[in-house]
């Protein structure tokens, strides 16, 4: 369930499992892998994006890692 206007993103956080305005979080991180239109992304409400950021090193692993990162976070293993 998603609204689309005027650039609100509204839906359901598949971590919070709350419907709130979500965010975009990069699978990969822009910083090493760019913004291209095949980025993976995951849509999150600001605090679950906020705390998803926290787990994210600054080095670069690989997309691998990254998804496992993802992975975790959305099933409560940390």
């Amino acid at each position: 369930m998603r609204e689309h206007h005027k650039g609100v993103n509204s839906g359901l956080c598949p971590k919070c499992l709350f419907i709130k305005r979500l965010t975009r979080h990069h699978l990969f991180p822009v910083r090493h892998f760019g913004d291209g239109p095949r980025s993976p992304i995951l849509h999150l409400c600001r605090e679950c994006h906020d705390d998803i950021e926290k787990l994210i090193p600054y080095i670069k692993l690989s997309p691998r890692e990254y998804m496992r990162i993802a992975r975790d976070f959305l099933v409560g293993e940390d």
